[in-house]
C-alpha cells in the first residue's frame, strides 16, 4: 500500500500540468539513500524486509484495544472500502469511519514517537 502511495504521490507531482520537468525528490534529506524510485516499488522483497514489515504490522496491531479494532484496520489495509467493511461487519459506514480515524490516531502517536 506504502509502495502504491509513493509512486501515485510521484505520478502526480511529476505531471506535466504540475511542471513535469521537476525531477523527483529523494525520501531522505540527502541524495545519498542508495533507493531508487524503481527499488522503491520492486515486487522483490528481501527476506529481511518481509519480517521487518511483518513485525511492524503486528506491532501496530496489538496497539489496538479492541478485536473490531483489528478487524478494522486488517480490512482497511487488504484494500477494502469503508462500505465493504461495513457490510462484512454488520455495522454502519459512520462506524466504520469513526472508528479508523480512532486506528489512526492511535498509530500516528506511535509513530510519532
Amino acid at each position: 500500500m506504502t509502495k502504491r502511495k509513493a509512486a501515485s504521490h510521484i505520478r502526480r507531482e511529476s505531471a506535466q500540468k504540475r511542471g513535469g520537468t521537476t525531477r523527483p525528490k529523494s525520501l531522505s534529506n540527502d541524495d545519498s539513500s542508495g533507493y531508487s524510485f524503481e527499488e522503491l516499488v520492486s515486487q522483490d522483497l528481501s527476506c529481511e524486509s518481509l519480517l521487518i514489515f511483518g513485525e511492524e504490522y503486528s506491532r501496530l496491531l496489538s496497539l489496538l484495544r479492541d478485536d473490531r479494532l483489528r478487524q478494522i484496520a486488517v480490512l482497511k489495509v487488504e484494500g477494502y472500502v469503508s462500505r465493504e467493511i461495513a457490510e462484512r461487519l454488520g455495522v454502519a459506514v459512520s462506524t466504520v469511519t469513526r472508528k479508523l480515524r480512532l486506528i489512526r490516531s492511535v498509530w500516528a502517536r506511535e509513530l510519532e514517537q
